[in-house]
């Protein structure tokens, strides 16, 4: 089953406690759950509204915190993985109304505490992941789920990389239920030497901002104008509000280099 397999992919453990859930159910199978069940999902009626993306239909209610996914059935592994991974976009969604942020950036962990490798494609944040030495330890190279928690302290997921599986490099898994302190954010920029330097605030919440548009931002250019309005402000001022308390770097990083010598200096001051 696919929600096994995601489960597994995502090592989440079972969990019995009320909250917010995500219903599952493939397209040609919705129709009769959804009358068993008395749901106008698919219907702008009754509060309901969709949004259709890569194989999945999101139903939200206006006054229902679940949200409905109907999953298009298919059979080829490379489309079925990234139909997992659009699976979880409400769940990004609804962090961002939470004061959180999904981001394209690398996690990597030192001492309990989470650093996260920024930048856009082809930058080297699975470059540093795979070079970087212990104590030093890679959670993740694609992305990165950063929640505020009830002391309102950013603490920073790993999320799975589906290319591993969609180009069947391997069979690994990630622990998105294991979480660390957020204490820094290195901006990648490829260099010939190693060095790090701090950036502005403004221009640190830009690239977070970017980094959140780049993770889900697809999923939000389906909403309505006015959700997408609201949606990105939100985003945008997450990010301001992130910057405040967790300090922004630009890591110039070598190919050959020790780069995270130089992320040592600043974070050990």
């Amino acid at each position: 089953m696919w929600i096994d397999k995601l489960a597994s992919v995502m090592e989440l453990e079972p969990h019995d406690e009320e909250g917010d859930e995500l219903l599952f159910c493939f397209q040609d199978e919705c129709d009769v759950i959804k009358t068993q069940g008395n749901m106008k999902c698919g219907f702008s009626e009754n509060g309901w509204r969709n949004i259709s993306a890569q194989n999945v239909r999101y139903c939200f209610h206006d006054k229902i915190s679940d949200v409905w996914c109907e999953v298009d059935h298919h059979p080829h592994n490379e489309i079925r993985y990234g139909i997992m991974s659009n699976l979880l976009r409400p769940v990004c969604h609804r962090i961002v109304d939470h004061g959180g942020l999904p981001l394209h950036t690398a996690l990597v962990e030192r001492d309990g505490k989470g650093f996260l490798l920024a930048g856009s494609g082809n930058t080297g944040k699975s470059t540093c992941c795979s070079r970087i030495p212990a104590p030093w330890n890679p959670l993740c190279d694609d992305e990165t789920l950063v929640l505020l928690d009830k002391e309102t302290i950013y603490r920073a997921h790993p999320f799975p990389t589906w290319s591993e599986y969609t180009t069947k490099r391997s069979e690994k898994t990630w622990d998105v239920q294991y979480s660390v302190p957020l204490s820094a954010v290195f901006i990648l920029k490829q260099s010939e030497t190693d060095e790090v330097e701090p950036i502005g605030k403004g221009e640190a919440a830009i690239v977070i901002n970017q980094a959140a548009a780049q993770s889900t931002g697809y999923f939000w250019k389906r909403m309505d104008r006015e959700c997408q309005r609201n949606v990105r402000n939100r985003v945008f001022k997450n990010a301001c509000d992130l910057v405040k308390t967790v300090p922004v770097f630009r890591l110039h990083a070598s190919l050959h280099g020790r780069f995270w010598e130089e992320m040592e200096k600043v974070i050990c001051e």
